[in-house]
């Protein structure tokens, strides 16, 4: 990832992407270890980092229902600053990564079969509106692809929906022009991958 390179730090990038598609969440250390899969002290370290920044704010409590008012005392959670002063920019960076930063991801999709057509939109493209986050046209075992998506899913604490067609499947739908594939082109998108014959 492009922005895993540029901060250095997997931990770190992990943590900002989280903050920043969860901006209201609460989060105390360990939750944040086990939703980033790192270690305690790499997390804890970030999280000092970025506290010290302005990324993070420190808030006492939480709004857990089940937990008494002595067990929400005793705890530290972390929270996005909603008034950094560089959040619009982070936040433009990590939706232009989302985009080109997925080489890695595309790469591996295509090592598990023939990928055609690749269509990258919703949490790729920072579309909340869109149905899906990725359309993929070509022969790839569907056990594999849940497999990879759970993967990324892990990664980016964000549902995968994804929708794979046969090139037929996908031509028949354009030429009747199915409502589903059409919504799919009017939302904010990327193609990645293009070797249909183009008509």
């Amino acid at each position: 990832m492009i922005i895993e390179q540029l901060f250095g730090s997997t931990t770190r990038w992990k943590l900002m992407w989280l903050f920043l598609q969860h901006p209201e969440q609460h989060y105390f250390v360990r939750e944040l270890v086990r939703t980033t899969d790192s270690h305690i002290h790499a997390v804890r370290r970030e999280l000092a980092h970025l506290e010290k920044l302005g990324f993070l704010k420190i808030a006492e409590g939480s709004s857990d229902i089940f937990e008494s008012e002595a067990q929400q005392a005793k705890k530290k959670y972390y929270v996005l600053n909603p008034e950094f002063m560089m959040l619009d920019e982070l936040k433009a960076l990590f939706v232009k990564d989302g985009v080109l930063g997925q080489q890695n991801f595309v790469d591996k999709l295509e090592n598990l079969g023939k990928v055609d057509y690749l269509l990258l939109s919703g949490n790729f493209t920072g579309d909340d509106t869109a149905d899906i986050d990725m359309l993929l046209v070509g022969s790839i075992p569907k056990d594999k692809l849940d497999k990879t998506c759970q993967e990324y899913q892990k990664i980016f604490d964000r549902e995968m929906r994804y929708s794979l067609m046969t090139h037929k499947e996908f031509q028949y739908r354009k030429d009747v022009v199915d409502r589903f594939l059409y919504g799919i082109f009017e939302h904010k998108h990327v193609v990645v991958t293009d070797k249909l014959k183009q008509d």
